[in-house]
């Protein structure tokens, strides 16, 4: 299926920039929150560690990250958690992708989910990102080889 391709791709270099972009925040500003509604880095992290642990789960695979509290244990954690989400959707059958799943409020297939793993780990790249400039890095980074990955 070429959308599952397509899909891990955005997944795997996303979630690879993002890992990057956790060097360009100072490590006594991780959990730093710039308004009190808003979410730190770390909690960002950890957010993205619960809903990909979730996916995972649904794809077949039960070994949770657990919540993280430093730079480095997040870099892993996210490379752990994005990799056995690479591997289950790669591995998953149509009967698991069109499977319906339970939300509140209605009912999904884990082939939306999937999809939407995508835009929400693109949304969360993003917020880090911002972070990062409200801790005045001016900067866009890129990790070594993004372009060409999306090439």
């Amino acid at each position: 299926m070429e959308e599952k391709e397509t899909l891990i791709r955005l997944i795997c270099v996303t979630g690879e920039n993002l890992v990057f972009n956790l060097d360009f925040i100072p490590d006594d500003r991780f959990a730093w929150r710039p308004s009190s509604a808003a979410k730190s880095a770390l909690e960002i992290v950890n957010h993205i560690l619960e809903n990909f642990n979730h996916l995972n789960g649904l794809l077949g695979h039960n070994t949770p990250e657990p919540p993280v509290d430093d730079i480095e244990g997040a870099k892993r954690a996210l490379r752990n958690v994005l990799r056995r989400y690479e591997q289950g959707l790669r591995h998953a059958s149509p009967d698991q992708l069109s499977a319906s799943i339970q939300m509140p409020g209605m009912a999904v297939t884990v082939q939306l989910l999937v999809r939407m793993a995508v835009i929400d780990l693109l949304h969360h790249h993003g917020q880090v990102t911002y972070i990062q400039t409200l801790l005045l890095d001016e900067e866009s980074h890129f990790a070594p080889g993004f372009f060409a990955q999306l090439d």
